[in-house]
């Protein structure tokens, strides 16, 4: 008994008997002695605002949402408690914070609105932090945590915020400059956050969690460039058994991804159902960094990292598949150019790709005497004893390096058919260990291009 006694002084410590001034950093002599004020912030009680989580207090939130700008750009202060809304409009300099998850704006059932919505126009300079929104989803047919839309969304800021359960998506950001989304959970909507035509829209030490179709969709129809994810955690499945199609959703040229970590599943569910990241066509400049891929791929994902059918160029994939995990096969794309792949998983193929220019050493395996070629351009041979009479896969001007680890002979010499497609020399290649060949594809066979002995004097 005694101990639920402490728990439960601890919790009216947090969200209750804590003078305003001190949560809020203010010092003792300021207007919050008197808690129900309108300075140094708008208080929503000064407008008759409850919080009881019963009263409709749209019109009291939305006074005083409107006091604040019409007087000096105040900041509006939500105390703790649950206020129930159909909807609110925040306009440009709008400030919004809390006491953290101890204040929640929550729809009002059938309300089908935003919780909060920009003004039309250019809205510039939002802040919204220490705050939680409830979108009441079982009891709505649509309607979006936060929906930042407008002529152009300038200089915004979320921080330590919490958006859950939003019937469509957590953040809707359309038109936007620099967004900075930082410390923020974003779970159990019907999509997470969807991003379109903007720039610099950057999510830092965040978790996106439980959503029903997607985690973030990055997507542009105009220049929307230059976002960034980093530090931010992906997870699906669990109790609320939610299994989105991919956590990120990159339809826009330039993310950045890096530093973040990404729950693939339990190998049967548990995890996207599709990829981790999905990088659509045409889609070019993404440098995906440092992220972890843990656990193991859904049973009817693709991949980790998946980059759809067309041309998307000029890629970098550094990642890992952090401890005891798996990547499924790593990194799968249709036509792609110019990839830097280095250590993209812990195990699989690694990057499969019918693309040019990737940079990754995979290993031949140990009795393979037609090695495939697909997955890259940096071979490696088993150190054992072997003849190579092909090399499979492979298309039109590929080049490849082939670097021998032990006795490896490639048969040049045999009449060319489906397992025979090796040529540039009238007798074998007998190489050794480090020794070097290089081969180029015409034709569907494989031509010698240079060979280099470990062994000699290869000085110019």
């Amino acid at each position: 008994m005694k101990k639920y006694m402490i728990v439960l002084l601890l919790l009216v410590f947090m969200c209750g008997t804590v003078p305003a001034q001190r949560r809020l950093g203010l010092p003792a002599n300021s207007q919050f002695q008197d808690i129900i004020t309108k300075e140094p912030w708008v208080d929503v009680r000064a407008f008759g605002a409850v919080g009881d989580g019963v009263t409709d207090d749209t019109a009291a939130c939305q006074a005083a949402l409107d006091f604040a700008i019409t007087n000096g750009n105040t900041e509006t202060y939500f105390p703790t408690g649950t206020y129930m809304v159909t909807g609110l409009t925040i306009a440009t300099r709008q400030r919004i914070h809390g006491d953290g998850n101890c204040s929640e704006i929550k729809l009002i059932d059938n309300s089908d609105a935003n919780i909060l919505t920009t003004t039309t126009g250019i809205v510039s300079q939002l802040t919204i932090k220490d705050i939680r929104f409830n979108g009441n989803r079982t009891n709505q047919a649509s309607g979006d945590g936060l929906h930042l839309e407008g002529t152009n969304i300038l200089w915004a800021v979320i921080e330590r915020v919490s958006i859950t359960l939003c019937k469509d998506y957590g953040i809707y950001i359309d038109n936007a400059n620099v967004v900075s989304i930082t410390d923020t959970r974003i779970g159990e909507c019907g999509f997470g956050a969807r991003i379109i035509d903007s720039e610099e829209v950057n999510f830092t030490g965040s978790t996106i969690e439980f959503n029903d179709t997607y985690g973030i969709k990055f997507e542009a129809t105009g220049p929307g460039s230059a976002n960034t994810v980093f530090n931010t955690w992906f997870e699906s499945g669990g109790s609320i058994d939610e299994e989105p199609t991919d956590y990120i959703i990159i339809d826009t040229p330039t993310v950045i991804i890096r530093d973040s970590r990404f729950h693939m599943g339990n190998g049967s569910d548990n995890g996207p159902t599709n990829s981790c990241i999905n990088i659509l066509t045409g889609n070019n400049n993404c440098l995906i960094e440092g992220n972890s891929f843990v656990g193991t791929v859904h049973a009817s994902a693709t991949n980790a990292i998946v980059l759809d059918s067309g041309s998307s160029n000029n890629m970098i994939f550094m990642n890992r598949g952090g401890s005891g995990g798996t990547v499924g096969g790593g990194t799968t794309d249709e036509d792609g150019r110019n990839y830097i792949v280095e250590v993209n998983s812990t195990s699989g193929s690694g990057i499969n790709q019918a693309g040019r220019n990737v940079l990754k050493r995979l290993d031949f395996g140990s009795s393979d005497a037609t090695p495939s070629v697909l997955n890259g351009n940096f071979f490696t041979t088993h150190n054992g004893t072997l003849t190579i009479t092909a090399f499979d896969g492979g298309f039109e001007g590929q080049v490849i390096n082939v670097i021998s680890r032990g006795v490896i002979t490639f048969d040049t010499t045999t009449a060319d058919d489906a397992t025979h497609n090796l040529r540039g020399s009238s007798v074998n290649i007998v190489t050794a260990a480090g020794d070097t060949t290089v081969w180029a594809n015409y034709s569907a066979d494989w031509y010698l291009l240079s060979a280099i002995d470990d062994s000699a004097n290869n000085s110019f």
